[in-house]
């Protein structure tokens, strides 16, 4: 099987025809158009992906394979999405195409691909010869702390799995998706949940009630639009975070949050924000810490580093501070820099 990918440079057509989709949990199938492909497409399938970031994480241990035992809490955000799609080709080759939007070096290529792999896998499992090609429009910040390309891997997962009648039960789309990254089962159906073990026992948090205008919890999400490696930020927990994670206030407020977010309090979830990946990652890149100043000081309740960075984000209990944040954040924050508002 081969593959082989391409990126193009963003051009205004495609923004806005990326501008004009909606994000939705459901698979769409898209129309055949005329076309002077080589290869018949017998099939066109679209998917949102989300992004997420964590309410929550804490690492109290470090295991010996170098691996490390988390608590966190996901959320999903939904305003903030990839787009993936999938054409199925009549062919007798075999072969999966992966295109992409983005820049080269940061979106990558081959094995490190987790579309490409998600595909493999997945063939390998079917026993299947694929010709496929697989278009990525990327919207999510790369290597963010938001989980962009695990959100993708899920995706190819789904729609290849709908393409070919379902044929794997969740359970068996989970073996696959843990074996391209821990955070992958989290996007096979995103919603709120916790994820413990090295982030792969993942447990929806079901009992948290429906968003509504009365209940919605107000988001900011600043990315500085530079990565951050998610393996330089576990290398460089203090020693002394294992420990302190080991005692039972830090068990309670794992439970306080998850409460919180049932009771869709958003003050309490402001007050138990919490990250060890954070000091040393804010340590490295100051101006992480000039981005909490700044959401601070336009009233927020509470600020965090999601995952492992580089994306801060800050939750308000104030509707009209929250309205008046982002027009400011516009004016003082460089321009390059991602601003999104969110509700979850």
């Amino acid at each position: 099987m081969k593959s082989m990918a391409s990126h193009s440079n963003k051009n205004t057509n495609n923004i806005s025809e990326a501008a004009k989709i909606k994000y939705s949990k459901e698979i769409i199938e898209l129309p055949l158009t005329e076309n002077s492909e080589s290869m018949q497409v017998v099939s066109h399938l679209r998917l949102t992906t989300p992004a997420k970031i964590n309410l929550y994480l804490r690492v109290p241990e470090k295991l010996p394979n170098n691996y490390h035992i988390v608590q966190t809490i996901f959320a999903p955000i939904e305003n903030l999405f990839d787009i993936i799609e999938i054409k199925f080709h009549n062919s007798d080759e075999s072969f999966v195409n992966f295109q992409c939007d983005s820049d080269p070096d940061l979106v990558p290529n081959g094995n490190d691909n987790l579309c490409l792999k998600a595909a493999k896998l997945f063939a390998e499992r079917l026993k299947l010869k694929p010709s496929w090609t697989i278009i990525l429009t990327k919207n999510i910040p790369v290597a963010a702390g938001m989980g962009g390309g695990s959100s993708d891997a899920a995706a190819v997962l789904r729609l290849l799995n709908f393409y070919y009648g379902n044929k794997l039960e969740r359970m068996e789309l989970k073996k696959i998706a843990v074996k391209i990254g821990a955070d992958v089962p989290f996007f096979l159906t995103p919603e709120f949940a916790t994820a413990e073990g090295i982030g792969d026992i993942i447990t929806p948090l079901d009992e948290v009630p429906q968003k509504n205008d009365h209940n919605k919890i107000n988001l900011l999400i600043v990315s500085p639009q530079f990565p951050v490696s998610a393996k330089w930020a576990y290398e460089h927990l203090p020693i002394s975070t294992f420990s302190d994670n080991n005692t039972s206030e830090c068990g309670n407020m794992y439970a306080k949050m998850q409460e919180a977010l049932r009771n869709r309090n958003s003050l309490e979830i402001a007050q138990l924000l919490q990250n060890d990946l954070e000091y040393s990652v804010e340590e490295k890149f100051p101006i992480l810490t000039i981005i909490r100043r700044e959401l601070y000081s336009v009233g927020a309740n509470g600020v965090l580093m999601s995952g492992s960075g580089s994306t801060m984000f800050a939750v308000f209990c104030n509707e009209e501070f929250f309205q008046e944040a982002q027009k400011t954040l516009f004016t003082i924050l460089p321009q390059h820099f991602l601003i999104t508002a969110s509700t979850m």
